[in-house]
């Protein structure tokens, strides 16, 4: 993968970029340089042209004045000795061609008429255009052509030298910056060693050593005055960790003591006030089968309240019985059969009430990993809930399914029965609430309380919707 120059590292940096800056400032010296000696070298082209042809246009009056092209030509030929001057001609005072030189035979020949005085530049070649003049007065024009062999060599030998120096200034600049960079790298180095090591071990207490006062020096005291304060704050962490984990323990063990407490109080409570509530239960019926003929209407009916209200607190202190066992039972999962469990329930529930009809749909195949115990205790509150709570329906129907929520299996108990505003549903449970009056539903409020306990213990949750008069449907899941 190729590096980019921003990730290299600062040792590649500083010696490319100085040695880049070299480079640079070197070509535009020099560039500056070409473009002078380039015209200074151009006009010395010129001024000898011009003297050449001078000299020439001075040897070539004869020949013009006499009318010998053979002399004009015998003049131009001496320019075999100047190997720049690639062609030349003498021009008559009328601009006719007088006579002609040719270097090789393959060049271009001199142009028929002349030009003007002066110099042309061709592509590959310097033209001069000059005066034949005798005593004053012009007798011809005098050409010369040179090619560019001068100033080539001169380009290539400026090049061969440009060249040289660059790269002796190149290596040059690399390897001094490399040796003078090192006072400046080392703490930079370090503290990127330092850096490395806080990030990789989490040691605050490491420090980058600091070398001077400049900016680097600067930055080393700032750098570890942060690591100081995060080595304060993770030493204070540490100590607020400590105190708040053995104040949580502390408080754990008290809540567990105190829970332990209360469970050992309930059950205590709900165990010893079942016997003096089968006491009142029982002398009451007695008198009523015994001593019925010597009370009145008014007398059986008070032992008919007497009666009814010591089995309805039997029946609270059995659920407070049930709600305690489910709190303090171990968990012992295992494969249930749920469909099978919930059939079992149901048809308790018809043998208790043969005369109800309800329509009770269970789906197939329901298996989970649960304590059965537990679970049992659960479908029968969900149910028997379902069971009451459509007791005024016209035709009651209770559905036990599963759904997929979210790819999670979510299992519900739905019925047609009486129904509740959700706006209550934050209550349902609770400990000995209730959304319907005794009178209307008979009941406790601690069955919901104990499904909840059940499925909080499988590591699930339970809630409910509904429509008051429209049924409720109860979704849990055992595990989330």
């Amino acid at each position: 993968m190729r590096m980019r120059f921003r990730d290299l590292r600062i040792k590649w940096k500083l010696p490319l970029t100085a040695m880049a800056i070299s480079l640079m400032v070197l070509l535009a010296a020099g560039g500056l340089l070409f473009a002078h000696e380039y015209s200074a070298v151009r006009e010395a082209m010129e001024r000898d042209l011009a003297a050449i042809g001078q000299v020439l246009a001075a040897n070539s009056t004869a020949a013009l004045s006499f009318e010998d092209p053979q002399a004009g030509e015998e003049t131009l030929r001496a320019l075999a000795a100047k190997a720049a001057v690639e062609a030349a001609c003498l021009y008559d005072a009328d601009g006719r061609l007088f006579a002609t030189y040719v270097r090789d035979g393959n060049l271009a020949a001199p142009p028929e008429r002349p030009a003007a005085d002066g110099f042309e530049a061709g592509a590959e070649s310097l033209s001069f255009f000059g005066p034949v003049l005798l005593r004053g007065r012009r007798i011809g024009t005098i050409h010369l052509r040179s090619d560019f062999s001068q100033l080539d060599g001169w380009l290539s030998a400026y090049a061969k030298v440009c060249a040289g120096i660059l790269a002796l200034t190149g290596v040059l600049a690399f390897a001094l910056t490399s040796i003078l960079q090192r006072p400046l790298l080392a703490p930079i180095e370090e503290l990127t060693e330092t850096a490395r090591r806080v990030s990789e071990e989490k040691d605050y207490a490491l420090r980058g050593r600091k070398r001077g006062e400049d900016e680097l020096g600067f930055l080393i005291d700032r750098f570890n005055e942060m690591l100081a304060a995060i080595q304060s704050r993770d030493a204070e962490l540490v100590r607020a960790r400590e105190e708040l984990e053995e104040r949580v323990e502390a408080r754990t063990r008290d809540l567990k003591e105190a829970n332990k407490e209360l469970e050992a109080f309930s059950y205590s409570v709900a165990h010893d006030l079942r016997a003096p509530l089968r006491s009142i239960d029982g002398f009451s019926m007695v008198l009523l089968e015994d001593y019925s003929d010597k009370l009145d209407e008014t007398g059986r009916g008070h032992l008919d309240r007497v009666r009814m209200a010591t089995q309805r607190m039997a029946q609270l202190l059995d659920d407070m019985l049930n709600l305690s066992r489910v709190t303090r039972r171990d968990l012992k999962p295992t494969g249930v059969d749920m469909s099978r469990m919930a059939e079992e329930v149901f048809e308790d529930l018809r043998v208790r009430e043969p005369q109800r009809q309800v329509e009770a749909v269970v789906a197939p195949e329901l298996r989970v990993e649960a304590d059965p115990g537990l679970l049992r205790i659960a479908l029968e509150n969900l149910i028997g809930n379902a069971w009451k709570f459509t007791g005024k329906s016209a035709a009651p129907r209770i559905e036990l399914g599963i759904m997929n929520d979210n790819g999670r299996p979510t299992f519900y108990v739905k019925d047609n029965g009486a129904g509740f505003d959700m706006a209550y549903a934050k209550k349902l449970f609770g400990v000995f609430q209730r959304l319907h009056a005794a009178t209307e539903f008979p009941g406790t409020g601690v069955g919901l309380a104990t499904v909840q306990r059940i499925v909080n213990r499988h590591g699930g949750r339970i809630w409910a919707e509904a429509e008051p008069g429209k049924g409720a449907s109860f979704y849990f899941t055992l595990k989330d």
